[in-house]
């Protein structure tokens, strides 16, 4: 839950503005582990939400900053429940 937590004070302090699922331009970043290559990816979406847990970023660059700052292990061992 701590990880998750930073990710979303991470979010929150650091998108340029709210994110916004009714706004088709506004391009939203997330997180996402890939299970064949065993890495982080950033992947984005204009108006497919996933669930309302996954955290969102307003662009590319504030999440890999988010991965960057909260530590990709941290991300993959306590977001993603992934123990390698």
């Amino acid at each position: 839950m701590k990880v998750i937590h930073e990710l979303q004070k991470f979010a929150n302090e650091n998108n340029e503005g709210e994110i916004d699922w009714k706004n088709l331009k506004q391009v939203k970043w997330t997180i996402a582990y890939h299970h064949i290559s065993k890495e982080l990816e950033l992947l984005d979406w204009q108006y497919t939400q996933f669930s309302s847990s996954d955290i969102y970023f307003t662009s590319k660059e504030i999440a890999q900053k988010a991965v960057e700052t909260i530590g990709a292990d941290r991300i993959r061992k306590y977001y993603f429940d992934i123990e390698e």
